[in-house]
């Protein structure tokens, strides 16, 4: 599992959510309400967003997605997972 990152379509404001990518898929918490949780994606749905996002965003990075793990996660989708 990889370490908590900004992401990189939070910017320089205070709105900001990190993105934790893991086998089975990717984790988005809010910086600023660490303790609330956070979201757990699963592989097809983690890709499916970032490649929207990558496709329909003006302000899209120029790096390409990093590429998800395909393994199915365990938890039912939008699941928030505590702690």
């Amino acid at each position: 599992m990889s370490d908590w990152h900004k992401s990189s379509y939070s910017g320089g404001s205070n709105e900001c959510v990190n993105v934790r990518e893991h086998s089975a898929g990717a984790d988005v918490r809010d910086t600023q309400n660490r303790e609330s949780g956070h979201l757990t994606f699963h592989s097809p749905e983690w890709r499916a967003f970032v490649n929207t996002l990558y496709s329909t965003s003006k302000y899209a990075p120029t790096r390409p997605p990093r590429r998800s793990p395909s393994r199915p996660s365990s938890l039912p989708p939008g699941h928030v997972r505590h702690g």
